[in-house]
């Protein structure tokens, strides 16, 4: 999984390779330990090998990640500089607080990933 993802980023020429990425687990139903600590060394070669800025996963549930590691904590253990901010949805006009900046954050729905990743790309050069 993590050299397939690897190499859909190498084959893009590095002006037009993603600078947030967001990755969807809502469908899989458990994940182990090995399996959990690769996707951990996946965000980190996205930010250090890809220059990617910030590395968004998303749960599915609030419960977190379907697996007995705490990848929730793994992942969000490198931040980077995020600084929270809250904003207005446009669409339901309800307020949500964001995390903006490089790193990697945890999500429980795609909604509120695709949320942060707008904000994001909002505040990039």
């Amino acid at each position: 999984f993590s050299d397939g993802v690897k190499a859909l980023i190498e084959e893009k020429p590095i002006d037009e390779r993603p600078y947030i990425i967001i990755m969807d687990f809502t469908l899989v139903l458990g994940i182990d330990s090995s399996a959990a600590q690769a996707i951990i060394k996946l965000r980190d070669s996205f930010t250090k090998q890809f220059g990617i800025k910030l590395s968004i996963f998303v749960t599915g549930s609030t419960e977190g990640f379907p697996c007995e590691f705490d990848l929730y904590q793994g992942l969000n253990a490198n931040q980077g500089e995020m600084l929270k901010i809250s904003k207005i949805n446009p669409f339901d006009g309800k307020e949500v607080s964001v995390s903006v900046g490089s790193g990697s954050c945890v999500c429980t729905d795609l909604d509120q990933a695709l949320s942060h990743a707008e904000v994001n790309l909002s505040f990039l050069d």
